[in-house]
C-alpha cells in the first residue's frame, strides 16, 4: 500500500461556496450571452444588453470611485486566492488496526453517543466533535446518581473509541432529566 492511500479524505473547505459563485456568475454571463446571440441574429426582437452596456460606458472619464472599487476587487481576488491555495480540513479520523480506513467525524460522535446510551441510567445523549475534542451531554435519569454513571459513560465510551488511531479528548457533561 502506498502512502498516498493511508491520507485521511479532506473535506471541501470554503473552497465549495467560492466556486458555486463563481459558476452561477459564469452562468448568468453564458445567458446573457446567448440572449445578445438571438437578438443578433434576429430570433429576438430588442437590443442587446452588452450592446447597451458599452454604449453607456462610451466617453466616461476617470471617476473617484474607480481607485476604491479597483482597491476591492484586488483584495477580492486575494482573498479567492488565500481560499483555494488553503489546505483542506480532514474529514475523517484513521482506526488503530485497519489500514487506510476512516471514520467520518460526525460518525465518531454517532459512535460515542450511541455507547453512552447503552449504558443503565442514561436517558438521553448528544455528541459533538470538534477538532481534538468529542463532547458528549448525557442526560441521566433522574433516580439516579449522576457520577457513577457518568464514571460507567466515560469508561463505555472510551472503550468504543480504542479503535480510533488516535482517539480525541472526551469531555462529558451530565444533568438529570427524563427522556426527551
Amino acid at each position: 500500500m502506498t502512502a498516498s492511500t493511508n491520507r485521511a479524505p479532506a473535506a471541501t473547505g470554503a473552497l465549495e461556496a467560492t466556486a458555486t459563485l463563481l459558476a452561477l456568475l459564469l452562468g448568468a454571463v453564458g445567458v446573457v450571452a446567448v440572449r445578445d446571440s438571438l437578438v443578433q441574429a434576429g430570433v429576438l426582437t430588442g437590443t442587446t444588453w452588452t450592446g447597451t452596456v458599452l454604449e453607456g460606458l462610451d466617453g466616461l472619464g476617470p471617476q473617484t470611485w474607480a481607485v476604491p472599487a479597483g482597491a476591492a476587487v484586488v483584495v477580492a481576488g486575494l482573498v479567492l486566492l488565500v481560499v483555494a491555495l488553503r489546505p483542506r480540513p480532514r474529514a475523517g479520523l484513521a482506526l488503530a488496526r485497519a489500514e487506510g480506513v476512516f471514520l467520518r467525524r460526525r460518525d465518531v460522535g454517532r459512535l460515542a453517543a450511541r455507547s453512552a446510551r447503552d449504558v443503565a441510567g442514561v436517558t438521553a445523549a448528544r455528541a459533538r466533535h470538534r477538532r481534538s475534542a468529542l463532547r458528549l451531554t448525557v442526560v441521566v435519569d433522574p433516580g439516579q446518581p449522576r457520577e457513577p454513571v457518568e464514571t460507567a459513560v466515560r469508561s463505555a465510551v472510551e472503550e468504543r473509541l480504542r479503535v480510533l488511531a488516535s482517539p480525541p479528548r472526551l469531555r462529558i457533561s451530565t444533568r438529570a432529566g427524563g427522556s426527551r
